[in-house]
This record gives C-alpha cells, structure tokens and sequence, in this order.
C-alpha cells in the first residue's frame, strides 16, 4: 500500500522534528562535536538511519493497525521525554540552577 503524498506530509513532519531532537541529544549525550565545534561526521548518517528506522515503523504501521496502537504510545513517549528534556534544560539554564 502506497501513501499519498499528503499522507506522507502528515506524517513526516512530527517525524522529522523528532529526528531533529533525537540527533541533537545524542550529540549532546555523546559528544559528537569536534573540538571545533563542528559536527561529527557521523551525525548525518545517524540522522539517516533514524528517519529508515521511523519510516519503516510508519508503513508497518500501514500493514497491521495492531502494530500502529504500540508505535504511536512509543512515538509519543518518545516526545514526552524530550519535551521533560528541553524543559529541564530550558528552566536550569533560565534561572542558573
């Protein structure tokens, strides 16, 4: 089965912010930042591989609704924990906690 493009847009939009996020904390969590500041060369394949890995979930999700009720509580804890992140780090570095 085949997506349509609106499908498609519907969906990669909240999946590509959440490959954004994830490869931002795990440049962050392991230091994927040269001395320079500049991003490690890995980075983009690690940012492509996520995006496979939640675009297959997505057409699995397609093929079987049972498989769509666990991606989506996965997808959305996924989100809940980095928005718990980013409101962590937002109000430390706020108020210099």
């Amino acid at each position: 089965m085949l997506l349509s493009i609106p499908e498609l847009t519907i969906g990669a939009i909240p999946v590509l912010l959440l490959v954004i996020a994830l490869v931002q904390l795990l440049k962050r969590v392991f230091g994927l930042t040269d001395v320079d500041g500049e991003t490690h060369r890995l980075v983009p394949l690690i940012a492509i591989g996520l995006g496979v890995i939640f675009a297959i979930g997505i057409h699995l999700s397609t093929l079987f609704p049972g498989f769509a009720q666990w991606y989506e509580m996965i997808i959305a804890g996924i989100v809940v924990g980095l928005a718990a992140i980013g409101m962590y780090s937002g109000t430390k570095n706020t108020f210099n906690l």
